[in-house]
């Protein structure tokens, strides 16, 4: 396979990906970063891994060159690209790139949170770096943005719906959703989304491993009283 790794950072997925596929295209905008990555490759002395500086607005890349493409934690930002468009429709031009990179039947992973998952509720940190934020109604988002932040609010997150309808619009088909734990950047769990049971069974094998943390206790209380085709996530 020949995988392209967009928004590579310091290379862990790049690196990573290289050891079980045939060629990774690290894509990385910032040049520091890009550069550490290069480092990696000379070091580690890895043959099938290559960096560009560069991004998806103007790719320097061939259209149908890729089996895979992996969107780790970038989807999210993408909304900075460009600021005289809407996110929604920056994003979608994103992801239409990437349908295009791709080859026929090739695969778009994209790794990112749910809008409204239960971090979301706990007072997880937004991309905003202030809380709740992805919970508010856009316009909403935008005047605490401002306020607290003095910019607008353009890291958009959403549903699996709200997903769905950016990837079709995309072009994407055959579009499948997993909840991951404990994060989809070091997933040691993942099921797929609405899949209750599944869920059911992760949760219990956690209490097995962690019986003394209360805070999971009681997740799994919640979830084992609950009907298996109202667990989402």
């Amino acid at each position: 396979w020949t995988v392209l790794d967009v928004g590579a950072g310091w290379g862990t997925l790049s690196c990573a990906l290289a050891e079980v596929v045939g060629e990774v295209v690290a894509l990385e905008s910032a040049f520091e970063r890009a550069k550490f990555i290069q480092h990696r490759i000379e070091q580690d002395a890895i043959s099938n891994l290559t960096t560009i500086h560069g991004t998806l607005t103007r790719p320097p890349l061939k259209a149908g060159s890729f089996d895979l493409i992996a969107l780790n934690g970038v989807l999210e930002w993408l909304g900075w690209a460009d600021t005289s468009r809407s996110v929604p429709s920056v994003q979608v031009a994103h992801l239409k790139t990437c349908w295009n990179l791709l080859k026929p039947g090739g695969w778009l992973y994209v790794g990112i949170e749910n809008r409204f998952g239960i971090s979301s509720w706990l007072g997880a940190m937004d991309h905003s770096y202030l809380k709740y934020t992805s919970l508010m109604p856009r316009m909403l988002a935008h005047g605490y943005t401002n306020l607290k932040r003095k910019h607008a609010y353009r890291t958009y997150t959403y549903s699996p719906i709200g997903y769905r309808r950016l990837l079709t619009k995309a072009r994407f088909e055959e579009i499948d959703f997993f909840a991951t734990l404990p994060t989809y950047s070091r997933p040691v769990y993942y099921w797929p989304v609405g899949n209750g049971k599944a869920l059911k069974r992760v949760i219990k094998i956690l209490t097995q491993e962690k019986p003394n943390n209360a805070k999971l206790g009681w997740a799994a209380k919640i979830v084992d009283r609950t009907p298996e085709g109202l667990l989402s996530v």
